[in-house]
Parts: C-alpha cells; structure tokens; sequence
C-alpha cells in the first residue's frame, strides 16, 4: 500500500433512477439524494425486489489544495483533513508541479462512468476488478464534485450480485516521480533461507540518481536492510537473500512486510513509499501424491464462497468476513475458492494473518454468456484489463494457491475459439506473475469434451474438475491419459461423501485419490447446520452466513446417519 493513498468511502450521498437516466438530469433531483456509507449495496435495501433494474448515481464533494494547507480549524482522521465546521476533506496536491490525483475504487458492480466536476473520466465495466483512474485534468483548486454512475440491468449473474461501490474507494496523489503498482515479490527457497526478487516499476519524471530502498521487517524490527538500488530504464529490481525466517503457512502464519522507499541517491527523504506483506512459503503440486505446503503433505479441505454477506448483502465488510472465516476454520476449513470472481482486497489480507488458502477466479462467463446482461457483452474487449488488475493487486499474497481465469465455461467446448481466449487470458496472467507465484487453473465441468481438453493442454498447470459423484471413473481415465496435468475435484452431488473423501485422500487403493488434492465444497455449511458430529462443538453462532446449496445431493442422509457416525 502507498503512503499516498487516502481513504476516500465518508461523506457520499445517492440517488437511485431510472435505468435511462442521465446526469444532466441530476441538477433537478439534488434534494432526493441521501447520505450513504461506503461500501454500500443498494439493491440488499429492498429484500422484495433484489434484481430491479435501476441506476444508481454516488456522488461527493471535497476541496483540493495546490499548495501548502491552512490546517487551522481542521481535524486528521484517517490522514486525511477535514473541516471542523462543514465535515469537507481537503487534500494536498501540487498539480502545477507535476503531481497526479487518482481514484481508486475496489470494486463497482457493475457497467460504471466516473465524472469530475461534470466531466466525463471514464468507464469501467466489470463489478469485480480493482480499477483506477486520473483525475488530475478535471480537478480545480478549491471545491470539486466527484459522481459515479453504476448501471444495474438484470439478470446479469447466476447469484446474487449486490449493486453499487460495494468495495472501497481510495483518493492516490502521486508525486512527479512515484512508483506506477505495489511493486512484485517473489520469493525462493534455497540454501539456508530464501531468495527474493522484487521488481519495482516507476512512473514520472524518472531521471538519473533515482532509485529504491527496500527493508524487510518483522513487526517493528528490522531483520533486513538491503540498501539503496538505483533504477534502470524505470525499474528497479532487488536480488537479495534472506536467512531461514520464519515460514508462512496455515497453522501459522507468519508475516513480513516490505517497505519500499523512492528516493534520489544520498537522500533520506522518499518521494513515495510502499509497505508490501510478504510470506515465505514453498508450494508443490505433485500428480502422485496431491499438494505440498512447505514440504508438508496438505489435503484441502476447502468451501465455494460468493463475495456477499448473506443478509447483509454485497457491501465488504471486513469484520463480517473474519468472522465467516473463523466459522469455516471451526468446521475444519483451511481454504477458500472465491467463486466466482475477484475477491475483495480485504478478503486476501485475512487469509494472509489467518492461514487460509485462496484459490482465487476471475470470471463465470467469457464470451458466451450465462444470463442476458452478464459480463460476456463487455468480456472481448475488457477482459486483459481485468486479469492485469487482478494479477498486479493480489500477486504478492502469500495465501494465493492458483489463479482460475473461469468457472464452467461454454467457450471452453462450443469451438475453437475458446482455446484463443484461453491463450489469451493465460498469456495475461503469466505477463504479471512471470515468476509464477500461483499457477493457472479452471473449474469445468466440461472435461469429457475434446475442446475443454485442448484448452487444458493449451494453458492450464492444474484442471479444477467440478466432479459429480458419479464422474469419478471417467475422470481417472482423463487423468492416466494425461498424467502430466493434476485434477483438484472441486463439489460434488453428496456432501458427506464428499467430506469423507477427503478423510481417505491417499489413503485408499483407488487411483483416482491419489492426485485429488482436496475439494472446494460449495455446501459444507450444510453438515454444520445438521448437527454432523465432525462439527459439533464449534461456538460458532450463524447470524448471516450464506448457504450456497447448488446441489443438496444427499443431506437427508447426513441428518438421518448422523447417530452412526
């Protein structure tokens, strides 16, 4: 995270229209606007009509100050200041000196316009990914009004969606010279401890005598300072070596972070500064034998989550998620598929301090699509955009097991095509992971097809088999005529089998077993709810966790067995 960048989700006000609406017409309706909280979902507002089309308008007030500020009068909350009288934020930015204003938003869901001051800025389309935008041009010293327009037309999902900004806005002033992302770490184990690589990429005025100091810490002490490097070519790369730390992993994990200051030579001052987690970890997928997690043998025992709350709806709540992720780790949970789209940034941050793996996905549709106003109309032209927002914010996590770049997509099977957008979204991936810090997935369920396969060849290290219970015999056969490929079956029809599959995972003579490293289940919660035994005990109290039962398979037969087990 930059110290540059601002907490920007107090004091918006909306107003919900008509789908057709515009915002010219927004001048004649400011009254109807109400204060909201960020993130917000608005559709979650009236539980009788959760998939009304509509058009949602956000919009905020706040000054910008080119100059040294007055801060007479003014409170700091969250480093940022605010009048005392009025509540207005008021940002440094020397914009005729060459600084940049950005937004940052999280996540919209979806079909978005941003405006400053009435200016069109931008679109961005998918509900899911991370994205940013410059301001700066639109800004004017003094007062400015910022408005997002988020378009809603259903259907556009196979689930509940959520509307509006859901995820958190950030407010980025960067300096003339600054670094462009969170720089890219990847670390490697070896000889008495581990190499690690970062790759730091700058923006601006880059000149000669720039370049970055990097200092790896453990809480407030430093373990390493490797000094000062200078940039070449607007980059900056360290090669550096650290000692037998402490290892990162699910019953422990340890953390460290990275800080990275720009700086000229000689010079203690930063001209921008990045504080990155980092966690040193060795993961090993075998076709034999299943995952190795520092060279210990893991099993997955794993849940589909959707990004919601339940009944709390779409908007992120970080203390919620901890508390959902708390539950599933009472049940014996140790990662967590995001099903089936980008998660939220908060989401890989508790799996980093809490010890869950994420297999983390990007999309359930590309160009075919799944729902009438779903993302396949904007996928063609959008989708590089959102696997570089994607990689490049959530690449350094120590919890990413794999990237899926898709969940059960007809593009994989109807033709040939589908092994050009696989191409295409592997080729994207690998452009901001080179290092491999996760590798490449999908979920299918359209494995007997030859297209799937050819897809599989074309891109995938490891297929994420969405395996029915009644599957399994065929998928043994995929697996021996391409043993190269390791096959992670994800949910089945029956959940108890499915759970006490787990529990014989290289255990039982079946072949099969041998290379099924875990299993995502999309409905474990249902064995906590029947009182199974493998649960009872857990304190855990359900308040608004949701239930995502795609196939309730044989949860008769968990209640009724439940006495013989």
């Amino acid at each position: 995270m930059s110290n540059n960048r601002y907490p920007f989700y107090d004091n918006w006000s909306f107003l919900l229209t008509k789908s057709n609406a515009t915002i010219g017409e927004l001048d004649r309706q400011k009254l109807r606007f109400k204060r909201v909280e960020l993130p917000h979902d608005w559709l979650i507002y009236d539980t009788k009509n959760l998939y009304k089309d509509g058009c949602g308008w956000y919009t905020k007030e706040f000054e910008i100050i080119d100059g040294e500020i007055d801060d007479l009068g003014m409170d700091l909350t969250k480093g940022v200041l605010r009048s005392k009288e009025t509540g207005m934020e008021h940002y440094v930015a020397r914009i005729m000196r060459g600084e940049k204003v950005l937004l940052r938003f999280e996540g919209v869901y979806m079909d978005s316009t941003l405006y400053v001051n009435g200016k069109k800025i931008g679109d961005w389309k998918y509900g899911y990914s991370t994205f940013e935008m410059d301001i700066t041009k639109a800004l004017v010293q003094g007062k400015n009004r910022v408005t997002l327009q988020v378009r809603f037309r259903s259907p556009n999902s196979r689930w509940y969606s959520g509307a509006g900004i859901f995820r958190k806005v950030y407010l980025k002033v960067c300096p003339a010279i600054c670094m462009s992302d969170e720089s890219y770490v990847h670390t490697r184990e070896t000889e008495g401890g581990f190499d690690i690589t970062v790759r730091t990429e700058l923006a601006g005025r880059v000149g000669e005598n720039y370049g970055c100091t990097y200092r790896l810490w453990k809480g407030e002490e430093l373990v390493k300072d490797f000094g000062w490097i200078p940039e070449k070519d607007g980059r900056v790369e360290l090669q550096g070596f650290v000692e037998e730390p402490l290892r990162w992993d699910i019953d422990a994990p340890n953390l460290y972070h990275l800080t990275v200051d720009l700086q000229s030579q000689g010079r203690e001052e930063a001209f921008d500064s990045q504080k990155i987690t980092v966690g040193f970890r060795t993961l090993e997928f075998t076709t034999d034998k299943g995952l190795f997690l520092n060279g210990k043998h893991v099993k997955i025992h794993g849940v589909c989550e959707h990004h919601d709350l339940g009944c709390l709806g779409a908007a992120f709540r970080k203390p919620a998620m901890a508390r959902k992720i708390r539950m599933l780790q009472s049940m014996g949970v140790n990662a967590i598929r995001t099903s089936h789209n980008m998660p939220a940034a908060e989401l890989m941050d508790l799996a980093d301090e809490m010890g869950i793996l994420i297999l983390s996905e990007a999309f359930d549709m590309w160009e075919r699509p799944k729902t009438e106003f779903d993302y396949a109309r904007f996928f063609d032209k959008w989708c590089e955009k959102d696997v570089s927002s994607w990689v490049r914010r959530d690449r350094n996590h120590p919890s990413l097991l794999m990237w899926s770049i898709g969940n059960e997509i007809y593009d994989t099977h109807a033709d040939a095509h589908g092994q050009d957008i696989t191409r295409r979204l592997a080729a994207a991936v690998r452009q901001w992971d080179p290092l491999e810090n996760a590798p490449i997935s999908i979920g299918s369920n359209y494995m007997p097809w030859e297209g799937a396969q050819n897809c599989a060849d074309i891109a995938y290290d490891i297929a994420v088999i969405n395996l029915e219970d009644d599957e399994k015999e065929d998928r043994e056969k995929d697996f021996k005529r391409k043993p190269i490929k390791i096959y992670i079956s994800s949910y089945g029809g029956s959940v108890y089998d499915m759970w006490m599959l787990i529990d014989t995972i290289g255990a039982s003579k079946t072949p099969v077993y041998t290379y099924c490293v875990g299993y995502a289940m999309s409905a474990a919660f249902q064995l906590f709810l029947s009182g199974h035994k493998r649960f009872i005990g857990s304190n855990a109290t359900l308040m608004y966790h949701q239930i995502y039962c795609w196939r309730s398979g044989k949860y008769q037969d968990l209640v009724d067995d439940r006495e013989h087990t």
